[in-house]
């Protein structure tokens, strides 16, 4: 039985979105101070994780103003707005390069990509969606980082066979509360993986609700009977509303490993353990 777990980590304190955009979560409590918490208590309970990153967050400032401009096709078709990027760009809301710095200090956790600015790929034609590619694999590297894996922003799958020929070689599939009775009864049969395109596509994936254990924790015993994989995610910012919820999951996961050999991966560590 094995376990993972991902955190999206997107535009954290500003939100470059749809229709030009718009400012989302400023207050820095809910970007790198809690990222920052959330790798102190991974150190603590010695849990990898991976961080699925937007590619904006790789740059500094002067580095996006060299590779971003308004001739890409995201701006032609006016997806986004380039007066708002103009008006952001430089503004450290949009910018955290000392943050993957120092996910990567740690050495336990895994980097991977969330589009470059967060837009739902089944949402872009096929030259915006490399576009994005491009754009993303280019930033990574400028942090000496090269990601193989991919959640799709807003778990809106597209374009897979474009994300391969970028070297990804797993994605996160759709995600699920299982506030509803029905979506867990589905959610408890399906297959937990597949392979698209190439791809392996990691199914099964359900929000990590990080303010209280009630519903995480009775998901985790269940799979653990039918000795499955399970995959959890949360955003950064959902710490701001309560951290107990995942302070009492970790300890949980952390017990498990220790008393019945509970494995506990990064998504990467479990897509290499399925092709091997």
């Amino acid at each position: 039985m094995s376990i993972s777990i991902s955190v999206d980590l997107e535009l954290m304190w500003g939100f470059i979105g749809m229709g030009g955009g718009r400012f989302f979560l400023e207050d820095p409590s809910m970007g790198r101070d809690n990222v920052l918490w959330l790798l102190d208590e991974l150190d603590r309970y010695e849990v990898p994780i991976t961080f699925f990153t937007v590619g904006h967050l790789f740059l500094h400032p002067d580095e996006a103003l060299n590779i971003i401009h308004p001739d890409l096709p995201q701006f032609r078709r006016k997806i986004l707005s380039w007066d708002f990027y103009s008006q952001i760009l430089g503004k450290k809301l949009y910018h955290a390069p000392d943050i993957i710095e120092e996910i990567k200090s740690r050495k336990m956790h895994e980097v991977g990509l969330h589009g470059f600015f967060h837009i739902p790929f089944n949402e872009l034609t096929e030259e915006e969606a490399r576009a994005e590619m491009e754009l993303s694999m280019m930033a990574s590297k400028m942090r000496n980082i090269s990601p193989e894996g991919m959640a799709f922003p807003k778990n809106r799958e597209g374009k897979l066979k474009i994300l391969r020929e970028y070297g990804i070689s797993f994605v996160r599939g759709g995600s699920y509360s299982g506030r509803s009775r029905l979506s867990l009864a589905r959610r408890l049969i399906r297959s937990s993986v597949s392979v698209e395109e190439g791809l392996t596509v990691i199914h099964s994936s359900y929000f990590l609700d990080t303010r209280g254990s009630f519903f995480t924790i009775p998901l985790l015993k269940m799979k653990i009977m039918r000795k499955r994989h399970v995959h959890f995610w949360f955003h950064p910012w959902n710490l701001y509303s309560g951290r107990g919820g995942l302070l009492d999951f970790l300890a949980y996961i952390r017990r498990l490993r220790n008393e019945k050999g509970l494995e506990i991966l990064t998504l990467g560590e479990f897509s290499s353990k399925l092709i091997s």
